[in-house]
């Protein structure tokens, strides 16, 4: 039964930190690319 604790716990684990890596950047990286934009955009203005 310790093993299969172990196994269980370790899935739950993988799960979860897979999760954040896969929420976060998603939510993230819109925020992200549109900053660049607009930083890209006003330095296009000015030339």
């Amino acid at each position: 039964m310790k093993y299969l604790d172990i196994i269980v716990r370790t899935i739950i684990l993988i799960i979860f930190l897979a999760e954040i890596f896969y929420i976060i950047p998603k939510v993230m990286i819109p925020d992200i690319i549109e900053e660049f934009r607009k930083a890209f955009g006003k330095e296009n203005n000015n030339i």
